[in-house]
């Protein structure tokens, strides 16, 4: 699906994709996940801006900050708060990036208004949406003292993937101030169709060439409309040799830390090494790669052993058979028959480890049931077990909704009395 124009060219993308709980979610850029067999360079570049590596962190700060301030309307801004986080903490790149738009735009950043009343796992570390729901369920707390019931609120974020954190946030601004109006803004929403082909790669790359690189403003299909001129004039590169750049524009960004020597410049302004470099660093690579593939192949030859003929049996061990002074080994064991599967009559348990799915069948090849996961010292009733032959024993359980799926018998222990 291939995301409509914006009627403004603010540069500033609109998900179509509607995220329960989430009234309107804006973004730059389109993250692909590196599971997914293919990540560019743009998405390989927000890992660097959560990190707070630079200069990608600044980077992503211009061009993302004077977009939002040229397109979207709003008071007071706040952002999501990390797993580990119960306030927000000074210093992270989400808080540069709220500081660089709420100077460019006239709002107030004001992150303590935002808590949460417990740590929660890592949202990377859960599968679903679901999951990640009932995990940020009551989480969010936000202070509305001092605001107006119309209140237009901006949550920012680094990456939506399922959106279950900002709904969380959207819903706790919500409790707080009912007639608020709350936007949701984020560098890149989760998509593994489109492409970031309105970006130029080499604006999130590392080294001199990417400090001369440009946006590029090339409209494609995946659309995305022109940078704003509030970002050329807010964020222009000043000429070789010259001081640094002045302006109004420049100067009320300068104080939300917003680093104007990584922003937009002309695409003649891009640099390129000459073909004859670049063949001669080719063919130093190939003749490095080759010398490499020679040394791993003799090697192995070395390596690999030479098979060898049995030598015939000494006359002391053919002494010692006659004399029946070895014996041969103990028989193994026969392993143990398979018991049917035998009924029970819905015994109490409680589940010993941090989580597991159930599975349709008492085998490891089964496939798990969707949605199914239960949780260390959740209740369950065991309605039939299972003895395998050469594997584990399983346990077909029931939880507190109703449903049935089969668990290895070792994460239930039933309870006594």
């Amino acid at each position: 699906m291939n995301t409509p124009p914006l009627q403004a060219p603010s540069g500033l993308l609109q998900s179509v994709k509607r995220y329960p709980g989430v009234e309107v979610l804006y973004h730059v850029a389109y993250y692909h996940a590196a599971r997914v067999g293919y990540q560019d360079i743009v998405s390989r570049s927000l890992h660097d801006f959560k990190d707070g590596c630079e200069p990608q962190a600044a980077r992503w700060i211009a061009l993302a900050a004077p977009r939002v301030c040229g397109k979207l309307e709003f008071d007071v801004v706040v952002r999501s708060l990390a797993a580990g986080e119960l306030k927000a903490s000074p210093g992270t790149p989400l808080d540069r990036l709220c500081e660089a738009i709420a100077g460019g735009s006239g709002a107030m950043y004001e992150p303590a208004r935002l808590e949460k009343e417990k740590l929660v796992r890592a949202m990377t570390s859960l599968g679903g949406r679901a999951l990640r729901q009932k995990e940020l369920d009551g989480v969010y707390r936000f202070d509305g003292s001092g605001l107006a019931r119309d209140v237009r609120i901006l949550v920012v974020d680094d990456i939506a993937t399922t959106g279950a954190t900002l709904e969380a946030v959207s819903r706790a601004v919500r409790r707080a101030l009912p007639g608020a109006v709350v936007t949701c803004f984020v560098l890149a929403r989760v998509e593994a169709q489109l492409q970031n082909r309105h970006l130029d790669p080499n604006y999130f790359l590392k080294g001199v060439q990417a400090d001369q690189a440009r946006i590029s403003t090339r409209m494609s299909p995946a659309a995305m409309a022109q940078p704003s001129e509030h970002l050329k004039k807010s964020a222009r590169m000043p000429a070789p040799g010259a001081g640094p750049a002045s302006g109004p524009d420049t100067q009320r960004l300068r104080g939300a830390a917003l680093p104007v020597q990584h922003a937009v410049v002309p695409a003649k302004a891009v640099s390129s090494e000459s073909p004859g470099r670049i063949r001669q660093g080719l063919h130093t690579r190939f003749y490095v790669i080759g010398l490499l593939m020679s040394l791993l192949l003799l090697g192995a030859t070395v390596l690999i052993p030479v098979k060898k003929e049995p030598s015939p049996p000494t006359s002391q061990f053919v002494q010692l058979v006659n004399q029946n002074e070895i014996k041969s080994p103990e028989p193994i064991p026969e392993r143990r028959p398979a018991q049917p599967a035998s009924q029970t009559d819905g015994k109490p348990a409680i589940v010993t480890v941090p989580s597991t799915g159930l599975r349709t069948s008492h085998s490891m090849e089964s496939r798990i049931i969707p949605q199914t996961t239960v949780r260390q010292k959740e209740r369950v009733d065991i309605i039939r077990r299972f003895s395998s032959q050469t594997g584990p024993d399983w346990i077909l359980v029931r939880t507190k909704s109703g449903t049935l799926g089969w668990v290895v018998a070792s994460v239930v222990r039933e309870l006594r009395g």
